[in-house]
């Protein structure tokens, strides 16, 4: 393959990667609703709704889920937050991973047992993400941090489709 072949590829790649192109929302968190999700207020007063990408954490109702809301918001509520995003859900919620002093939070989450690693939308993640979040996931279940300290953690995937058939 020539250089400028070479160069295009590599150029394709870059475009074509997730958060590759990824937009940046700086905001006050005004609200932490559960592990996973807040919501934060801009400069120009806009609100918006942000899912943390690469995570899931268990649902209120769900042993761990209140920890889980209460230790995003030890970190986050009321403080001033970059949101790195590529897209919207379909409930219009930013997808998003949250940067806080310099520390990826969704990461945090995942390694002090908070959180798994929401191995179905590995996809919307760039590869750093996704290698970063799988290890944190391990050593979180290997030290049995917060839910990995019970015998069988539920997944809140398996506990939402659980509902449903109730």
């Amino acid at each position: 393959m020539n250089l400028k072949k070479f160069i295009m590829c590599g150029a394709l790649l870059f475009v074509f990667s997730p958060l590759s192109s990824a937009k940046q929302i700086t905001g006050h968190v005004i609200k932490v609703s559960d592990g996973d999700t807040i919501k934060i207020e801009t400069r120009d007063r806009e609100i918006h709704t942000i899912r943390l990408l690469g995570i899931d954490a268990p649902e209120k109702e769900q042993k761990y889920g209140m920890m889980a809301r209460d230790f995003l918001a030890e970190y986050v509520l009321f403080e001033k937050v970059t949101i790195k995003y590529d897209k919207k859900d379909f409930f219009r919620r930013v997808l998003g991973k949250i940067i806080f002093e310099g520390q990826d939070i969704n990461q945090l989450a995942i390694q002090n047992g908070y959180a798994w690693f929401y191995k179905k939308f590995r996809s919307s993640q760039p590869e750093k993400d996704r290698t970063t979040y799988e290890k944190a996931e391990i050593a979180a279940k290997n030290q049995k941090l917060g839910l990995w300290s019970q015998s069988s953690p539920m997944a809140p995937w398996d506990w939402r489709k659980a509902q449903k058939e109730r």
